[in-house]
């Protein structure tokens, strides 16, 4: 049976998406949609409660060189 709810296209990295599914198998979720749903709800309560910061996270996220460790500009 076809969803008429909206579908967003959200690309990942695989350590998130790893992640994702981990958290999916540890509370029985049937499928990714549903956990990444959850996921999304849960932080979107969080986030209702904390300060605004108009600054998005991902851009927040401390640089890194290739090793993985914070880069020194």
């Amino acid at each position: 049976m076809a969803t008429k709810k909206p579908m967003v296209k959200v690309t990942l990295d695989p350590e998130t998406l790893r992640r994702i599914e981990e958290y999916q198998k540890r509370n029985g979720y049937p499928d990714r949609s549903m956990a990444i749903h959850e996921l999304v709800i849960r932080s979107l309560d969080a986030a209702m409660n904390e300060p605004a910061d108009p600054t998005p996270k991902i851009h927040r996220r401390e640089k890194r060189n290739k090793d993985g460790d914070p880069d020194e500009a």
